[in-house]
């Protein structure tokens, strides 16, 4: 999990979403979920022959998900992050010998973060994920709500060091802002 700079693509973009629209993918994750927002137990893995593993967490994840699908949301998510992305992609296209990016995972995930339940989300790395003959390399993370004590204190995102994995030697600290 050792990635250098020039091995990963990270945007910052302010204001991608309204504060309704955000509220929107909130509704949906409460609405078109099978299981709503629940605390994760187990973890899915499709190994390279399409094999999905099942595996029960020794400790559940420490923040409530919700996963749904919902392909207007979606496309159109993609519709506009694209025209934004693309201008600023294509050095991570060379360096990586990828090809140009044609959509968002259709599984949308919503987390929530309760201060009474103490919930968390340790520092992780993402994985990739499979969907048909694509293979997902970048994340997306739209935050729903402010951070930095106007909705809530803390929840900042830390991008680690992939060596130290120590908080106080983060390369860069993103405060929840909503959109």
């Amino acid at each position: 999990y050792i990635h250098k700079p020039c091995d990963v693509a990270s945007f910052v973009i302010h204001n991608f979403l309204n504060a309704d629209e955000c509220q929107e993918l909130i509704h949906l994750a409460n609405t078109l979920s099978s299981t709503g927002f629940h605390y994760v137990t187990e973890a899915a893995h499709t190994d390279e022959e399409g094999t999905t593993h099942i595996v029960k967490l020794q400790e559940a994840n420490k923040h409530k998900l919700s996963v749904f699908e919902h392909a207007p949301t979606t496309q159109n998510l993609w519709k506009n992050l694209e025209t934004i992305i693309m201008p600023h992609i294509t050095t991570f296209m060379k360096h990586t010998l990828c090809g140009k990016p044609i959509g968002l995972n259709p599984r949308l995930r919503v987390l929530r973060y309760d201060a009474p339940d103490k919930d968390v989300f340790e520092p992780h790395f993402d994985a990739t994920t499979r969907v048909n003959e694509s293979t997902s390399l970048l994340t997306v993370l739209i935050y729903l709500n402010d951070g930095g004590g106007k909705e809530f204190d803390g929840g900042e995102t830390c991008f680690l060091d992939s060596k130290s994995m120590k908080l106080n030697e983060a390369s860069a600290i993103v405060t929840p802002s909503t959109g």
